[in-house]
């Protein structure tokens, strides 16, 4: 998805609920380009963490794991994930990566 693809999804986009459904709406764009053309599962993810959405997150991190997603080796330390720290799932997935707890 290029610049101008978010700035349109965002367009009009005002306070917390409408952010909201602009990242609902790129989840969805997100999705139904993955059916043509490979989107990474970590930028999913990145978009369900956004949300708040612990399950479709570690669901999403998951498919990471399975693809070898370069970009689990900064998992630990990227702030965008610290909402998920205290979830087993991701503590789990941290030790399975290979990254010290």
């Amino acid at each position: 998805m290029d610049e101008r693809e978010i700035a349109a999804l965002y367009d009009g986009v005002s306070e917390e609920v409408s952010y909201r459904h602009a990242v609902s709406r790129e989840i969805t764009v997100l999705k139904e380009r993955s059916r043509t053309r490979y989107v990474s599962p970590m930028t999913l993810a990145d978009r369900y963490v956004l949300l708040g959405d612990r399950e479709h997150a570690i669901a999403w991190l998951e498919k990471a794991y399975q693809e070898r997603a370069s970009r689990l080796r900064y998992l630990k330390m990227d702030p965008m994930y610290d909402r998920l720290r205290s979830d087993p799932r991701f503590q789990d997935l941290l030790r399975r990566i290979g990254l010290p707890q």
